[in-house]
C-alpha cells in the first residue's frame, strides 16, 4: 500500500510542477520556517540563505522544482515559506502533508491534511489519505470512518449524472464486438506464433544433416504453442511466459550453433526469404499482443463503466480507489470475506492493473478456503508486477495449504532463501495439525542452516508440543464416547 502511495504522490508532485509553473503570485512571507511545528528538516538557515536570494521568489514554484529535483528538504522549506502568502493554503498544505507521509512522519502528515480539511472538509484526497495513515497506524474505527467520508464526498460528483448521460456507457453490441475483436486478436496470436514455428523448421530443414536439429524443432515447436496458449490469458510480462521465452531463446540459439554446414546459393536464397518472412512474422506477433492488451483493457473499462450507470453506489477511474482498498482490508480483518471481496472488485474496477489489490483479493478468497479464485486473483497480481513479493509469498502459502508442497517451495524461494521456505512450510502445516509434515519440514530448514536458523529449532519444540495436546486431546474425545 506504502509504495503505492508513493508512487501516485510523485505523480501528482511532478503534475502539480507543470501547473503551477504558470503561477505569477510572488511570496515574500516573513516567518521563520524553522519554527514552524510542521517543518522537521535539517538546515533551514542554509535554505533561508538559498531561497531569499530573490524577493520575488514565488516559493509554491520554488518549491514545486525542488520536489521535482528530488529534494524534500528544500521543498518542505519552500512549501511552508509559501503558506504566508499562498491564495490556495489547502493545496499546499495537501504538498506538505504528501512528503511528510512520504518520509515516514506520520504525526506531522496528520496534521497538515487536517489543515487541508480545514478549508476544504470535503476533500477526497485528503480524507482519503488520512483513512491510509490511521490504517497503518491500526487505529481502525477511525480509518473506516475517513474512508466512509472520502466515498461519500466522491459520491457527490455523479449526481445527476445518469439522468444526464454525463458518463457514456457501451451498449451491449459494443461491449459483444470488443469481445469478438479479442477472440479473433487471440487467434492471430497463436496462428502467427505457430507460423513462426513452421518457419524456424524451415529455415533448419535447409542443409539439414544433423539429426539433433530435429529434436531441437520440435521443442521449439512445443513451446511455441505453450506461449500462445499462454498469452490468450496473460501478459508477455507474466512469469510463466517470459520463462518460456527464455527457454524458447536458449534453444533457438543452440539449435543455430548446431546449424553449421554450409549451404549452396540456392540454399542462402532460400533462407534469406524464409528469414525475411520469419521477421514479418514476429512484428505481426507483437502487433497483436499490443492490440489485444488494448482490446482487453478497453473491455474492462466499458464494463466498469456500464455496471457504474446501473449501480446504486457509482464510482469511476477518478474514484478513491484506497479508501475502497482500505474498507476491504479492514473487512477481512473483522472476516468479512463476502464484503471484503465485493469492495476490492471495486477497487480493481478504477484502478485497472494494480498487484497490491489484486493480491487482496486473492488473499480474501485464500481466508474463505476459496483455493481456486486465490490463486487466480494471486496470478493476476504477478502478471501485473511479476517482483510484487507478498503476492509470491501468499501464492507459496496457498500451496502449502493445498499439499503442493513442490510447487510452495519453488514459489517462496522466488522471494526467500530455502531455509527460510521450508520454516515457512512447516509453520504453516504445525497451524493445520500437519505435525509430521511441519516436522519434515523444520528439519529441512535446520539441515540447510544449522548455524543460524534457530527459529526453525523454536518451530520445532512448538510442534512437538501442540502434537502432544492434539493427541491428549483426541484420546480425551475417544473415552468420553466409549462412557456414552
Amino acid at each position: 500500500m506504502e509504495q503505492m502511495a508513493v508512487a501516485k504522490f510523485w505523480g501528482l508532485m511532478l503534475l502539480a510542477v507543470f501547473v503551477s509553473g504558470c503561477a505569477t503570485v510572488a511570496n515574500t512571507p516573513d516567518m521563520r520556517v524553522e519554527n514552524d511545528p510542521l517543518y522537521d528538516g535539517k538546515s533551514p538557515v542554509t535554505f533561508e540563505n538559498v531561497f531569499t536570494a530573490d524577493e520575488g521568489v514565488d516559493y509554491t514554484v520554488l518549491g514545486d522544482a525542488e520536489l521535482g529535483k528530488g529534494e524534500l528538504d528544500k521543498a518542505l522549506f519552500a512549501y511552508l515559506k509559501a503558506l504566508d502568502g499562498a491564495a490556495d493554503k489547502a493545496t499546499v498544505y495537501f504538498k506538505i502533508g504528501s512528503i511528510h507521509r512520504t518520509r515516514g512522519n506520520s504525526e506531522l502528515a496528520e496534521k497538515a491534511f487536517n489543515k487541508v480539511l480545514e478549508s476544504k472538509p470535503n476533500d477526497t484526497a485528503a480524507l482519503q489519505t488520512l483513512g491510509l495513515i490511521h490504517l497503518k497506524a491500526r487505529n481502525y474505527t477511525t480509518a473506516r470512518q475517513y474512508f466512509d467520508s472520502a466515498i461519500k464526498s466522491d459520491k457527490k460528483r455523479f449526481v445527476g449524472m445518469e439522468k444526464n448521460d454525463v458518463i457514456p456507457a457501451a451498449s451491449n453490441e459494443e461491449i459483444l464486438q470488443i469481445k469478438s475483436d479479442i477472440s479473433r486478436l487471440k487467434k492471430d496470436l497463436r496462428e502467427t506464433l505457430e507460423y513462426r514455428s513452421e518457419l524456424y523448421g524451415q529455415v533448419n530443414s535447409l542443409g539439414n544433416s544433423n539429426g539433433n536439429l530435429t529434436r531441437f524443432d520440435s521443442k521449439i515447436a512445443a513451446l511455441n504453442i505453450e506461449l500462445a496458449t499462454l498469452l490468450e490469458d496473460f501478459t508477455e510480462d507474466h512469469p510463466d511466459a517470459v520463462l518460456v521465452k527464455s527457454q524458447l531463446t536458449q534453444l533457438e540459439a543452440k539449435r543455430d550453433q548446431l546449424q553449421s554446414q554450409p549451404q549452396s546459393v540456392e540454399q542462402q536464397e532460400k533462407s534469406a526469404k524464409i528469414k525475411q518472412q520469419l521477421a514479418q512474422s514476429n512484428d505481426k506477433a507483437k502487433q497483436a499482443g499490443t492490440q489485444l492488451r488494448a482490446k482487453q483493457e478497453a473491455l474492462s473499462k466499458a464494463e466498469a463503466v456500464t455496471m457504474q450507470k446501473a449501480a446504486v453506489e457509482p464510482y469511476d477511474q477518478s474514484s478513491p480507489v484506497w479508501a475502497y482498498n482500505g474498507l476491504g482490508i479492514l473487512a477481512d480483518l473483522n472476516g468479512d470475506y463476502e464484503v471484503a471481496i465485493e469492495l476490492y472488485q471495486k477497487a480493481s474496477h478504477i484502478r485497472l492493473k494494480s498487484a497490491q489489490i489484486n493480491n487482496n483479493l486473492g488473499y480474501s478468497y485464500y481466508l474463505a478456503n476459496n483455493w481456486t479464485f486465490a490463486e487466480k486473483y494471486f496470478r493476476r497480481a504477478l502478471n501485473y508486477n511479476p517482483n510484487y513479493e507478498r503476492t509470491w509469498r501468499n501464492l507459496g502459502l496457498l500451496y502449502t495449504r493445498t499439499g503442493r508442497y513442490e510447487d510452495a517451495l519453488m514459489t517462496l524461494n522466488r522471494v526467500m532463501e530455502k531455509s527460510a521456505a521450508y520454516n515457512s512450510m512447516g509453520y504453516l502445516c504445525m497451524l493445520q495439525g500437519k505435525h509430521d509434515e511441519a516436522d519434515q519440514f523444520f528439519d529441512k530448514a535446520i539441515e540447510l542452516t544449522p548455524s543460524y536458523y534457530e527459529l526453525a529449532y523454536e518451530n520445532k519444540d512448538r510442534n512437538k508440543l501442540l502434537r502432544s495436546r492434539s493427541i491428549a486431546k483426541e484420546s480425551k474425545e475417544n473415552d468420553e464416547q466409549v462412557i456414552r
